[in-house]
């Protein structure tokens, strides 16, 4: 759900956002990109192609997705997803999910991007395990050069929808 970006909304994501990238550094050893944690939260965070969507377990702010616009994403793409977490004692309430439907009925996407972390093999799976709940199939995407090793291009395609002007 998205809701207003008040400075109390804003400090509560900050804090999450950097939790966020703490979990992928772990895992990934280092983070593609430069900058502190808070800087890079302070530059997505006033980016203006840059939609954030606030998930709640309850009525306590549980996570994020946010989408945008990403110049190495697929030609084709609708949606392309920069970010997304749910604090650990929120996960596996299908958040993401309820969302990623929600946000399927209300604007229609067929064709969503994203990247993925090439050791985050979880992450990988997650999304292509609610990709398939929604029905849509893996899209290949050989033909967008990947913008950093670090990284792994992912899309899906609806099974459902065909988007005017492209044939995948």
């Amino acid at each position: 759900m998205m809701r207003d970006k008040s400075e109390e909304i804003r400090s509560v994501i900050a804090g999450m956002y950097c939790e966020y990238l703490a979990e992928l550094q772990q895992i990934q050893g280092g983070l593609p990109g430069q900058g502190t944690f808070m800087e890079r939260f302070g530059a997505l965070w006033e980016a203006e192609d840059s939609s954030w969507h606030f998930l709640y377990d309850g009525d306590k702010l549980a996570g994020f997705v946010v989408t945008g616009v990403y110049p190495n994403c697929h030609p084709a793409a609708d949606f392309y997803i920069e970010e997304a977490y749910v604090s650990p004692s929120s996960r596996g309430k299908g958040l993401v999910k309820e969302w990623l439907f929600r946000h399927i009925k209300e604007f229609g996407g067929s064709v969503y991007c994203l990247f993925v972390l090439t050791k985050n093999k979880k992450a990988a799976g997650f999304w292509d395990h609610v990709f398939n709940l929604a029905e849509f199939n893996p899209l290949e995407l050989s033909e967008v050069a990947e913008p950093d090793p670090m990284l792994v291009q992912k899309g899906y395609k609806s099974v459902w929808k065909r988007r005017r002007g492209w044939t995948l």
